[in-house]
Parts: structure tokens; sequence; C-alpha cells
């Protein structure tokens, strides 16, 4: 019952504060609400049992991506002299796609059962890795550590490069 309670404050709280993240008008605002949203994504991530993601969740996303959205605000707002305000002029089709969005995730939620596949009747050998796995999540792990491995990886270069070539930039930028 407590854990039911937990996920449910923090669902809310993170709704809440991804709202603010797109309606505020201030960006300084809208930054600290996405550090919100991705703590209580982290905690989120402790009821289901996943504490490493938690930990991942918040030293790399929290503690080093938000930082650094903050100071490219900060900074920005030094160089041009003028507070930075967000304005959006595509409210229409923003509505829209959340509301595609919800319908999809509403429809997934009440169509699927706690675990989507049984392995008995999987006929993939490659996914003969899940017999003794019960949980999604465990399932997502199994399955990200062993067949999509060299996705994982390249996608994990691909993001260091990503992030060496905004350095590059800023420093020519100088």
């Amino acid at each position: 019952m407590g854990e039911a309670i937990a996920f449910w404050v923090l669902a809310v709280i993170t709704v809440l504060a991804a709202l603010g993240v797109v309606m505020l008008r201030n960006l300084f605002h809208c930054a600290l609400c996405l550090g919100l949203v991705l703590i209580c994504v982290a905690g989120i991530f402790v009821l289901n049992g996943a504490e490493f993601l938690a930990g991942v969740q918040v030293l790399i996303y929290v503690g080093a991506t938000l930082v650094i959205i903050l100071f490219a605000i900060m900074l920005s707002e030094d160089i041009a002299g003028r507070r930075i305000q967000v304005a959006s002029y595509n409210r229409f089709i923003g509505l829209v796609a959340a509301l595609v969005f919800l319908a999809t995730v509403a429809f997934l939620a009440l169509t699927t059962n706690n675990f989507p596949f049984h392995t008995s009747t999987v006929k993939d050998p490659t996914i003969a890795v899940l017999a003794d796995v019960k949980t999604n999540i465990s399932a997502f792990g199994t399955l990200l550590l062993t067949k999509f491995i060299v996705p994982f990886e390249f996608a994990s270069v691909f993001l260091l490069i990503a992030l060496i070539g905004a350095i590059i930039i800023a420093r020519t930028a100088e």
C-alpha cells in the first residue's frame, strides 16, 4: 500500500513538473522543473527495484546534464544581457502530439499483461535467455545486455561523439 501511494505521489509530481517544463515562460524555471521530473523518475526507478538505474539517473541526468543546461542558460543570459523568455508558436501541434501519445500509452497499458510475452511460446532462439526472467524490467536489462548490446554500445559511442563535437563547436565560438 505504501509503495502504491509513493508511486502515485511521484507520478503526480512528475506530470505537474513536466507541465511546468513546457508551460513556464522563464527558461531557468523550465530547467528546474526538468530537474524535478528527472528526480521523480529516479524515485520511480527505486520503487521498481532498479536502484542502479536510479543512481545513474541522478548522477548523469540530474548531476551532469541538468547542470550543463543551467550553466548554458545562465551564461547565455550574461552574454545577451537580457532574460530569455520562451515563446511557443506550435501549441496546437504539441497538444495533438501529446494527446496521440497519451492515447497510445493508455492503449498499451490497458491491453498488455504484467509480462507481455511468455518464453514458452517464443520461437526466436535469441530470446531464449529470458527463460528465468520474472519481470519486464529484468527482461529489458537482459535483452539490452545480450541481444541488443551492439546497438546499445553504438548509441553510447554516438552520444560521446556528439558531446565532443559540441565541445569543439563551443570552443571555436569563443
